[in-house]
């Protein structure tokens, strides 16, 4: 779907959805807006400025995910093949599970925030050790011994569903450079890129400079 010349919104299905079955739910909810209990489809978005095409998430890696990506993708005249740049908003499975993927067949870059790709070897290449963390804080918390152990996996059993990327992939940090900045100066980051942008929040609070709080201090007028 066209949002603005540049801007597409495609849809992919979850792995247990046909993609007819996704894009009739989708249909619907566009024809009779309505509050629903979860939605069998990811809503990635492709941009396209000259040669750059920039996908934001992907879905779960399923071979009909992949399909409904590539359809999508064609009807706006690109590819899989053509992406460049993956940007991951978050690291969970139908938002980043094709993301190895696409990295194999295009050898696009990744883009996920910094605090994702420290989570990835312990969320999908040796998730026991943070199931055995989420057991106990389970059972500190008053789950039920019988059970914990399933609801410790989480959705562990999907992991044949996502294809990650190596924790080490490179991180582009766009909330603020200034944040951005002190954030890689803490944590001697070599692979982090900073967006060279300013978070409107921040530039909202920034207040007055030094030395006009300086003046109004001593009751100066200038």
């Amino acid at each position: 779907m066209r949002i603005i010349d540049g801007i597409y919104q495609l849809l992919t299905p979850f792995p247990q959805f046909t993609i007819a079955d996704a894009k009739a739910l989708r249909h619907d909810l566009q024809e009779h807006p309505r509050v629903t209990k979860g939605l069998p489809y990811v809503l990635p978005y492709l941009l396209k400025d000259g040669d750059d095409t920039v996908l934001v998430d992907c879905g779960w890696n399923t071979d009909t995910a992949y399909q409904a990506l590539e359809e999508g993708m064609k009807e706006h005249g690109s590819h899989p093949n053509d992406i460049n740049k993956l940007v991951v908003t978050h690291v969970h499975p139908d938002h980043y599970g094709m993301a190895g993927r696409l990295k194999q067949l295009s050898s696009c870059e990744i883009v996920l925030h910094e605090k994702d790709a420290e989570v990835i070897t312990a969320r999908y290449f040796a998730p026991k050790g943070l199931m055995d963390e989420m057991g106990k804080f389970m059972e500190t918390n008053g789950v039920p011994a019988m059970d914990t152990p399933t609801m410790a996996r989480g959705s562990m059993g999907m992991l044949g569903n996502v294809a990650p990327v190596p924790a080490d992939t490179e991180v582009l940090f766009c909330p603020d450079q200034f944040l951005g900045a002190h954030v890689r100066r803490l944590t001697n980051r070599t692979n982090m890129h900073i967006w060279a942008g300013e978070c409107h929040v921040h530039a909202g609070i920034n207040g007055a400079s030094p030395f006009q709080r300086l003046n109004n201090l001593l009751g100066n007028d200038t």
